[in-house]
């Protein structure tokens, strides 16, 4: 398993989650179960954010994601 940062916004916030899975449709699907009301997701491999500011991140796609 490899851990990915799953973006999302739902009825009611926007935010990330850890999660461990198989490969970015699975970690999805993860955060999908745990949470049904998704609107917007997205899914990055951990490793490509080890120097990135993740909450400057999640506010840019949240700017630019259709709702």
């Amino acid at each position: 398993m490899t851990a990915y940062a799953v973006f999302f916004c739902d009825n009611e916030c926007c935010s990330i989650d850890s999660v461990l899975a198989m490969d970015s449709d699975h970690a999805i699907a993860k955060v999908r179960r745990a949470r049904p009301n998704i609107q917007r997701v997205a899914a990055v491999h951990a490793n490509l954010l080890e120097r990135v500011d993740s909450e400057l991140l999640m506010a840019e796609w949240v700017k630019v994601s259709p709702p």
